[in-house]
């Protein structure tokens, strides 16, 4: 399903929602099949190879970076502008910074030690 973004703005291809790739793909359904593919590639490798770092947002801009580097010039660069998809809106593109702050923050703090399945459940969803 297509991002939803100012098409003339946001480095789409001119009359679509297309984000502008590496691969010139002009249609949306293509686009989506390619990204799904090699990011299921790529985090599969991830799953076997992890990328080393502190699990911050650096790394984690790293990880996006290995993840969608093939596909879009921006990866593991913080976003400029304001996405939904499937209904769901992003975090706005000004307050990413400050949002990743405190997610990591807090997930710095987290511990599963002590804790039942049930609770360890309910605390990885509640994050």
């Amino acid at each position: 399903m297509a991002y939803s973004i100012d098409p003339i703005e946001n480095n789409c291809y001119p009359g679509t929602s297309v984000l502008v790739n590496k691969f010139d793909i002009h249609d949306e359904a293509m686009l989506a099949n390619a990204e799904a593919s090699i990011v299921l590639a790529k985090a599969s490798f991830l799953d076997q190879h992890p990328i080393n770092g502190g699990y911050d947002f650096e790394h984690y801009k790293q990880i996006h970076y290995y993840l969608f580097c093939d596909l879009y010039d921006w990866a593991g660069e913080i976003r400029k502008v304001n996405v939904s998809k499937k209904g769901t809106s992003f975090v706005p593109a000004d307050e990413i910074t400050a949002c990743a702050a405190a997610c990591f923050e807090r997930l710095s703090g987290f511990s599963s030690i002590g804790l039942s399945k049930h609770e360890l459940a309910a605390e990885v969803a509640d994050f």
